[in-house]
């Protein structure tokens, strides 16, 4: 038999199915999920803002699928333009998204204008 060594308790094992990886559940369990605390853990300072801006939309919003802002409105309500999720190819100029919302900062204008895309 071709003996294994578990990536969670680096204890050495015969597997019984030839696809095992983990010694026993308990440790495939602990192994995932400190794999994903990890991921978390390293994506907490991109995804904490980002959600802090998605609620000050869903917030502004309110239901509305097209809505014009000041910069200063945006401003004071504390959402961060540099926090994005992505870009959107407009026709003229780019504009950034946050999830399902597009945030167009209208050229030689004070005003922002947002889109709800569902």
């Amino acid at each position: 038999m071709i003996k294994k060594v578990c990536p969670y308790s680096k204890i050495e094992f015969i597997p019984k199915r030839s696809n095992q990886i983990f010694l026993n559940k308990d440790c495939r369990i602990k192994y995932n999920n400190a794999k994903s605390n990890f991921i978390r853990h390293q994506l907490h300072a991109y995804n904490g803002p980002l959600l802090k801006n998605y609620k000050i939309l869903e917030e502004i919003m309110r239901g509305k699928k097209e809505k014009t802002f000041h910069k200063e409105f945006l401003k004071g309500k504390d959402f961060s333009s540099s926090l994005i999720t992505h870009n959107v190819k407009g026709e003229i100029y780019d504009l950034i998204g946050v999830y399902k919302y597009t945030i167009d900062f209208i050229p030689n204008s004070d005003n922002v204008k947002i889109r709800r895309n569902d």
